[in-house]
């Protein structure tokens, strides 16, 4: 667990010989290509610890759909929670301002840029749910023996792992969007809700950015 949190917790910015992996002045789709890159190692470590402990992955993901009427409450609940989301971004803004310093250099600016975003979106959903509502939300509640502890911890790293690259305003509202999406997966004993919420959320805030650069 260490290990997974140096490796989220470190800017790639900071790591030793980050600008020969990544040199100022790239192009978008070398760093998509790169921050995908970057999610998937953060599952494979935690892929890596769960196979040291003989656990499996599909106990990560939690409760997986049965029926068609399943699969349609958790989309539903999902996308009520992407709502939710923006509704937590908009507060934030309107109490603390602006969450980012600068437009980060993923975001699309082209029809053929938010084709590569798209999948970095996809991907973002799924990894950075797995990894935090799912290994590390596990994690401190066994280290921790309370939920509610586990939920605020996991919550808490989430928003310092991204931000490096934000205000306050994007701390808190990572934040809050961690605990909102962590009580949706331990409600739902799934992480398939919150995964489907997250990737639609990060999409929507690619298409809006190409839409109102």
């Amino acid at each position: 667990m260490i290990i997974v949190l140096l490796y989220l917790l470190v800017p790639v910015s900071r790591w030793p010989g980050a600008t020969a992996l990544l040199p100022r002045g790239s192009s978008q789709s070398a760093i998509v290509a790169f921050e995908i890159a970057y999610q998937w190692g953060a599952v494979v470590l935690v892929c890596a610890g769960l196979f040291a402990n003989k656990l499996r992955f599909r106990d990560l993901i939690g409760k997986l759909w049965a029926t068609g009427e399943e699969a349609l409450r958790d989309i539903s609940l999902g996308l009520l929670f992407w709502l939710l989301a923006i509704g937590l971004s908009l507060l934030t803004y309107l109490i603390l301002g602006s969450s980012y310093n600068h437009l980060s250099r993923v975001l699309p600016r082209t029809l053929a840029d938010l084709a590569l975003f798209i999948p970095f979106a996809l991907t973002a959903g799924f990894c950075e749910e797995v990894i935090f509502r799912g290994y590390l939300f596990k994690q401190f509640t066994w280290l921790t023996g309370s939920t509610d502890v586990a939920l605020v911890i996991q919550a808490v790293i989430f928003s310092a792992a991204h931000g490096y690259d934000q205000t306050i305003a994007g701390v808190v509202n990572n934040f809050l969007f961690a605990i909102a999406f962590g009580v949706l997966a331990n409600w739902r004993k799934s992480l398939l809700p919150s995964i489907i919420g997250h990737s639609w959320l990060d999409i929507s805030v690619g298409i809006v950015g190409l839409i109102f650069p």
